[in-house]
């Protein structure tokens, strides 16, 4: 039967106390709450501030794991456009128009799945009748949804630039 050194016996403790203190904190408890629980199992040194730590650590190695996960994920995905096009490869070059259209169509995917698309511009223009009020409105929310707060504050004061500017009037 394998000895576990000192060491691994260490390191198995604090994973498992790390377990139990991000459990902790899922289920709401405070930095505070998690080190009094916490700290008749792992001694009376255990304060908020390591509880703190603790779960930082978790979240930092899950912040690590998602984003290799996600990288690993893209390069599958980018391996996957590879093929597709070799496979299309001999249909191109005798100029199939349905092949061309398909090749077009995984640059397009490549392109947004990489980032390289140029970000999407809104134009607004200013005598909207009362009934498209309410679509704009759901727009508006639906940007709201899809950017970054501090780009939608950005595009709503672009919007409030535009409106006082005189509106342009059809025939002038």
């Amino acid at each position: 039967m394998p000895r576990i050194g000192k060491t691994t016996a260490k390191r198995l403790q604090i994973e498992k106390r790390r377990y139990k203190a991000i459990h902790l904190r899922k289920s709401g408890a405070t930095y505070r709450v998690i080190a009094a629980k916490l700290a008749g199992e792992y001694g009376t040194k255990y304060s908020w501030q390591a509880a703190y730590q603790d779960i930082e650590t978790v979240l930092r190695q899950i912040r690590e794991e998602t984003r290799l996960g996600a990288e690993e994920l893209v390069r599958l995905e980018l391996e996957r456009y590879d093929s597709y096009l070799l496979a299309l490869a001999p249909k191109l070059q005798q100029g199939d128009t349905s092949a061309i259209s398909e090749a077009i169509k995984i640059s397009d995917r490549r392109s947004k799945l990489l980032g390289l698309d140029a970000p999407i511009q809104v134009k607004i223009q200013q005598g909207i009748e009362s009934g498209l009020e309410l679509e704009l409105e759901q727009f508006l929310d639906s940007l709201r949804m899809a950017l970054d707060r501090d780009v939608f504050v950005q595009v709503l004061t672009a919007v409030g630039t535009l409106q006082t500017r005189s509106p342009k009037v059809e025939g002038d």
